[in-house]
């Protein structure tokens, strides 16, 4: 599989804190080594053994373990009475599907399907992992090999009744083997990849082929003979969530802290080009780290606050009357502002004083922010009535403003009334504003027209966004 490139935001904390949480794998049963119950011999579709594992449709998936005696459900001897071996990776047992029918155009298959242990969360990233083997045994004339298995999740319960052991085709994988063909017989091949889950929460995991015969790589041999199939062992299957620590760490004065960001088996490449998994930082900044997995690479950013570096509140802030402020806690903690709020920021319309202490880790802060307002419209004067006939006479729609602050023009346009635009400055000074009636070198009709202008002003350094509109009538 090509390498793909994931970027996520996380935080390191101290090395002495675990970084457990990273590794902890949420499918459960992973290896299929809980039993309700041993295999029994010649009976099909036993993956309910393996509680909570089911099967996503009307395939028949099976078990296989030690206890069965009989060879047919037992390791390693299985399938056929005894035909088929392959030993387990973990523990005494595996599962095992089949993938690809030369015969049925991909109409029977069989998938895995597992709730989750705690559902994906919206917007993080997960690394996802299983190990297959071909089942092939040396009394098979004609071997048949393909490509097709992958993993898919999905929000809630799913389960195709359609008739027969249908292709799941209406789900998108999550990871796809697509291109390499599987045909080892006797070691176990990982298949693996990264997942950014979007949308909503997933629950549930789906294994199997999720392309049709005409879409999955098969080998020559499969349209041959007997049994021009293909049956993969599953084993070990894990889903791991690559978010283990907070957003935020904060440097107080003189610290230096060490952060961990180890992954499972992951090798390592900080920004600076060390290699460790670990890394010492004793000043603010952004530093990042690549978790190389093989078939791709997890890249994590670590953001540090100095608190002895951290700015005030805006001290000395105008705003225009009527308009609304945020003012933001400049470092996290817990909040306490002079207007009784107790939250990361607070909106603000009046002229005052106001008060911020933060108390976190590092102690206890106070900030101030000084806030004014002012009237700030600038009076703006566009003539309702022109008659541009060519006498002389008001023939220009021009626009006048009585302001004290330094005024920008970003667009005047003016609308007919089925909305297309008939004129539009193209400056953003107000001068420059002079319409002689005509659109495209026509004169337009006489009517009631509307006009739309958006402006700023700037009051002591900081740009305010205005707009006006109103309609103006042509008369000829």
């Amino acid at each position: 599989m090509p390498k793909r490139y994931f970027i996520i935001s996380i935080i390191f904390l101290y090395l002495a804190i675990s970084n457990t949480f990273a590794q902890v794998n949420i499918v459960p049963n992973p290896s299929f080594e809980v039993l309700t119950g041993c295999p029994e011999p010649n009976l099909d579709n036993q993956i309910f053994l393996a509680t909570p594992w089911f099967s996503a449709s009307t395939g028949t998936p099976d078990i296989f373990n030690a206890c069965e005696l009989s060879n047919f459900f037992g390791v390693p001897y299985n399938r056929f009475s005894g035909l088929y071996y392959q030993q387990s990776r973990t523990g005494e047992g595996y599962a095992g599907i089949l993938v690809y029918n030369h015969n049925t155009n991909g109409s029977t298959r069989e998938n895995l399907e597992v709730p989750l242990v705690q559902s994906l969360r919206i917007n993080k990233q997960y690394y996802i992992r299983f190990f297959v083997s071909t089942s092939n045994s040396s009394v098979d004339d004609a071997p048949c090999y393909c490509d097709g298995i992958g993993a898919a999740f999905t929000n809630n319960k799913y389960l195709n009744n359609t008739g027969g052991s249908p292709v799941l085709t209406d789900l998108r994988p999550a990871i796809d083997n697509s291109g390499k063909m599987l045909s080892d017989t006797v070691n176990w091949i990982p298949v693996s990849g990264c997942f950014f889950n979007t949308g909503a929460e997933k629950n549930y995991m789906i294994i199997g082929n999720f392309r049709d015969n005409a879409h999955t790589l098969a080998s020559p041999e499969c349209d041959l003979s007997f049994p021009n199939t293909s049956y993969l062992y599953i084993e070990d299957v894990g889903v791991w969530e690559f978010d283990p620590l907070p957003d935020t760490v904060l440097l107080c004065k003189g610290e230096h802290k060490m952060f961990n960001g180890s992954f499972l088996d992951a090798s390592y490449k900080w920004s600076d080009g060390t290699t460790d998994s670990t890394f010492i930082i004793s000043s603010e900044g952004t530093y990042s780290v690549f978790a190389d997995m093989g078939d791709c690479i997890l890249s994590d950013t670590v953001v540090v606050i100095m608190m002895e570096e951290q700015p005030n509140l805006p001290t000395d802030t105008l705003i225009c009357q009527g308009d609304k402020m945020t003012l933001y806690a400049p470092v996290p903690g817990d909040y306490e502002w002079s207007t009784g709020s107790k939250l990361s920021q607070i909106e603000i319309i009046e002229a005052g004083m106001y008060t911020l202490t933060i108390t976190n880790e590092c102690g206890t802060f106070t900030y101030e922010s000084s806030v004014e307002t002012t009237v700030c419209d600038c009076p703006m004067y566009v003539p309702n009535v022109f008659s541009p006939n060519g006498d002389g006479l008001n023939d220009e729609l021009m626009v006048f403003a009585a302001c004290d602050f330094p005024l920008k023009i970003k667009h005047f346009q003016v609308f007919d009334r089925w909305g297309s635009l008939v004129y539009a400055s193209a400056n953003d000074n107000i001068e420059s504003i002079r319409w002689d009636g005509l659109s495209q070198g026509k004169p337009v009709s006489s009517g009631v027209y509307t006009w739309n202008m958006e402006y700023t002003i700037v009051l002591k350094g900081q740009t305010v966004q205005k707009n006006s509109q109103g309609d103006i009538t042509i008369l000829r």
